[in-house]
């Protein structure tokens, strides 16, 4: 499974936003499943990021729905994204 996650901050949000998602994927790689957890810099908005996820199976990435620390930080960084593109999930065609 393949996720991507954007979202856009305020730029007096935008410092706490970056903590908030730097300890959410250091958090998230540690975990059984987790093939890549990175986020990237939007180039096209200095106060947007993206958040791309790879898990091995489906219950690899709900067992990570299911941690502390997601459960903490995720609803803390909605909280302040100042605008929130769905989320998109992806698999492999075969």
């Amino acid at each position: 499974m393949f996720l991507f996650n954007r979202k856009i901050f305020k730029e007096e949000d935008y410092k706490k936003a970056l903590e908030l998602i730097e300890e959410l994927v250091k958090k998230s790689q540690a975990e059984k499943g987790c093939i890549v957890y990175k986020a990237f810099r939007d180039i096209d908005n200095k106060y947007g990021l993206c958040i791309y996820e790879e898990w091995d199976s489906k219950e690899s990435l709900e067992a990570h729905q299911s941690t502390e620390h997601f459960k903490r930080i995720v609803p803390q960084i909605s909280e302040i994204a100042y605008e929130r593109s769905p989320l998109y999930r992806f698999e492999d065609l075969d």
